[in-house]
């Protein structure tokens, strides 16, 4: 008869193994960890997972390029997380709570489209969509950073095919300043054909008079009288 076998022992065996296992992997991880910064130049310059997982191997640190890559995405998206948390405060004094009020009734995609000249101004700054998005939820207007992603680049997109409205704008601003500096002129203008109809008024009438002085001067003048004692 077969010896029976000790399940609680095995279980607690295996639950060892386990956190021995855990602990290894946490070594490893936090290991990958600190090299991050290096791993990923590395990566940048054309390095594969497979020849710095053999690197790394070699230097004591025994991972395979499918866990190292695990670990560096994994890595890569905690960075990504706690960025986006640093900038939400930011985002805060740019975008305002009191922005989201008045649009509260809109759909998604309305929203996004009202708020679209903040959120491009913020993309320029340096936001990521990553950090846009999680402030975006936090003010209640619930959006994934896909989504996100993908309505800015069909505003981006429609503001770039159709350039004459943004200029249509501008030309009316021209316009109306234009047409403002236009009436001006106008206004100038027949003050100062006002102005001069007036001096040429009152030159015709000081004219008229000097002339009307004249003939009545000469019809009262009264030739003397001559006696002959006088010749």
């Amino acid at each position: 008869m077969p010896n029976e076998l000790d399940i609680d022992a095995l279980g607690k065996e295996l639950r060892n193994l386990n956190k021995a296992a855990d602990s290894k992997m946490a070594q490893k991880k936090q290991a990958i960890r600190q090299l991050y910064a290096d791993l990923k130049a590395a990566r940048a310059k054309g390095l594969s997972f497979k020849t710095i997982a053999e690197w790394l191997s070699k230097k004591g640190i025994e991972i395979s390029a499918p866990t190292l890559k695990a670990y560096m995405e994994e890595i890569a998206v905690e960075k990504k997380d706690f960025n986006a948390g640093a900038s939400v405060d930011k985002l805060k004094k740019k975008l305002p709570s009191a922005t989201f009020a008045s649009i509260s009734n809109m759909t998604v995609k309305q929203k996004v489209k009202s708020l679209y000249p903040e959120l491009e101004a913020l993309l320029k700054e340096g936001h990521g969509y990553s950090a846009i998005a999680r402030y975006l939820n936090s003010e209640g207007l619930r959006i994934s950073v896909a989504t996100l992603r993908a309505y800015i680049g069909e505003l981006k997109k429609a503001t770039d095919d159709n350039p004459a409205s943004e200029a249509a704008t501008d030309l009316g601003t021209v316009a109306k300043s234009t047409s403002k500096v236009d009436l001006e002129k106008e206004d100038k203008t027949k003050a100062k054909n006002a102005a001069g109809s007036k001096s040429q008024g009152v030159g015709a009438d000081t004219e008229s008079k000097t002339s009307s002085d004249s003939k009545q001067s000469k019809s009262s003048f009264t030739p003397p009288i001559v006696r002959n004692e006088d010749l």
